[in-house]
């Protein structure tokens, strides 16, 4: 009994510690990308045969975020300005997250490797770990190709 309980932990362990090679690719590169911007890759999660993967921005944008939101969140009197203020403020940190995209397939012999490696998915998710913030602000999608 002890022997099948131990076999079966086993299984279910390496089962679980091993991603998918599409997940290990996603991590491989995006954990090379974001340490050359001074960020960490918190996690990459496969959803139902999607990719979302999470990084931690340094302390200082970080900061710089929270400021600002703050500042805009102390002029929400005019409305109309308060959501293009946070459009913008979105908007910022969605191209940091797209600058650790890779090339698409056909940009360079980069993108060309690098999404023939992750087989047939055409985009994964890149989302900064922000305080307060639901995973889908600032998020930018990585695209296979454009167009």
């Amino acid at each position: 009994m002890i022997k099948k309980y131990f076999l079966i932990s086993g299984c279910v362990l390496a089962l679980s510690a091993c991603g998918d090679a599409t997940q290990s690719k996603i991590e491989n590169y995006l954990t090379k990308a974001a340490s050359k911007e001074g960020y960490q890759l918190k996690d990459v999660e496969n959803i139902d045969g999607s990719y979302y993967a999470t990084v931690k921005i340094t302390n200082n944008e970080i900061n710089t975020f929270e400021n600002m939101y703050r500042m805009i969140q102390s002029n929400r009197s005019n409305i109309e300005n308060y959501y293009a203020q946070v459009d913008e403020l979105e908007s910022a940190y969605s191209k940091k997250m797209n600058n650790l995209c890779p090339p698409t397939m056909n940009a360079n012999p980069q993108g060309a490797e690098f999404w023939q490696g992750v087989g047939e998915i055409k985009y994964f998710v890149i989302s900064p770990k922000l305080p307060g913030q639901l995973f889908t602000f600032a998020s930018t999608e990585c695209l296979r190709s454009k167009g």
